[in-house]
């Protein structure tokens, strides 16, 4: 399983299962502007400052997501089958 596999199966215990498929299309929409534009700044810094630069951005911009996602706390949802 890759990453996203990971990512749809968080949301499918995060998301009610009537709003999984608008989380599903927003994840793939935020997901599809964001990587093309990483890549970008990534080649911008790369060519201005170096690698090492590009790598750092990349490495502090991991650790604060990190952050983040630790610091989040989300409600434990049961659903019912019925």
């Amino acid at each position: 399983m890759d990453i996203a596999g990971v990512a749809k199966e968080i949301f499918a215990d995060l998301v009610a299962p009537e709003f999984r498929g608008t989380a599903y299309s927003m994840y793939n929409a935020f997901t599809g502007l964001a990587l093309p534009s990483a890549s970008l700044v990534f080649g911008y810094l790369t060519d201005r400052h170096g690698f090492q630069t590009a790598f750092l951005y990349g490495s502090f911009l991991s650790l604060l997501a990190l952050l983040v996602f630790l610091t989040l706390r989300v409600a434990k949802r049961r659903y019912v089958t019925a």
